[in-house]
């Protein structure tokens, strides 16, 4: 079994942060935003993840890809991580009205989430 570890140095980013997924985020990327989410590195808006971190297979059929992990993915608490994937701390779906209007709803529940954030801490003394 495999373990990682990501050993934060400076400088850190002290803006605030907020990521934007849905189930299109597959193997790094989940690599990632297992980490943002295990250690609360900032909120997460979206949709769950693939759930397929590890190695990727993909095939195609009848004009679809099918895409699935190679490897049992699992959490650092040993929990399953493949076909669960990362959950949105803040889920956001798009809306029919905002896909014809041209609105990214997660993406603008996130820029959102951002600006009061920045705003807080400028009305907060240091």
């Amino acid at each position: 079994m495999q373990r990682s570890t990501i050993t934060p140095r400076p400088p850190l980013l002290a803006a605030p942060i907020a990521f934007v997924v849905d189930e299109r985020a597959i193997s790094a990327a989940e690599t990632t935003l297992a980490y943002v989410h295990e250690h609360h590195l900032g909120p997460i808006f979206g949709a769950t993840t693939a759930g397929t971190t590890c190695d990727i297979n993909e095939t195609f059929i009848a004009g679809f890809s099918l895409r699935w992990t190679g490897c049992v993915a699992l959490r650092r608490d040993g929990g399953v991580f493949h076909g669960t994937g990362v959950p949105p701390t803040h889920p956001v779906a798009p809306t029919v009205a905002g896909i014809r209007g041209g609105i990214d709803e997660p993406l603008e529940a996130a820029a959102a989430w951002v600006r009061a954030e920045l705003a807080r801490r400028s009305a907060s003394p240091p």
